[in-house]
């Protein structure tokens, strides 16, 4: 499977820059990522929340440009967990 990533069993804290307004301070981010399965893990305190998924519009072609596709499941995200509302992005079980 091209493009996967397995992402459970992690403690993710206080990332990010305050102020600054990116998908890198997000606890756990995937840009434009597919075949993502994000479990298991704790967050809190993250600059743009525990799980900050987006869709970069910027990129085109067989290997960019992906429409996110991840399944997020049982992380205790204190700080959130954003893009359950993209159609590719199943969000279960999350608190």
């Amino acid at each position: 499977m091209q493009g996967s990533a397995i992402i459970r069993y992690n403690v993710v804290t206080n990332n990010g820059w305050e102020g600054r307004d990116h998908a890198a301070d997000g606890g756990i981010s995937g840009v434009s990522s597919r075949n993502m399965l994000i479990e298991n893990n704790i967050t809190y305190g993250n600059g743009r929340g525990g799980v900050f998924l987006r869709t970069d519009g910027r990129l085109s072609g067989e290997k960019h440009g992906w429409q996110m596709h991840a399944i997020v499941r049982y992380n205790d995200a204190d700080d959130g967990v954003t893009a359950c509302s993209e159609p590719l992005v199943e969000c279960a079980n999350n608190f």
